[in-house]
């Protein structure tokens, strides 16, 4: 269970992924279509990007499903290595 003072999210496995929601400006969200048939991962991932459209609430969400990044894309963060890669920024290469 995430909590804050304006909202509350449950995200415990094999749930509603979504409990209770009121207004808040941040949403993260820790595999929110893990475990999870793709038509409900679809609509999990719809209506996490409805509320951040409609409330302009930003949501941080840690996946491994590559099907959900390429078919949701947004700005991505990702950690390889020991590095922490940005989608954001433009790739340099480190030829020496």
């Amino acid at each position: 269970m995430v909590a804050c003072s304006t909202c509350f999210i449950n995200w415990r496995p094999y749930s509603n992924r979504v409990s209770t929601f009121t207004y808040t400006a941040l949403i993260m969200a820790d595999e929110p279509t893990g475990n999870l048939d793709p038509e409900t991962s679809d609509e999990i991932m719809q209506l996490l990007f409805q509320i951040a459209k409609d409330y302009n609430t930003a949501v941080i969400m840690a996946t491994h499903d590559y099907i959900v990044i390429n078919r949701y894309p947004a700005r991505m963060l990702k950690t390889e290595r020991g590095h922490v890669y940005d989608s954001a920024t433009v790739a340099v290469s480190e030829h020496q």
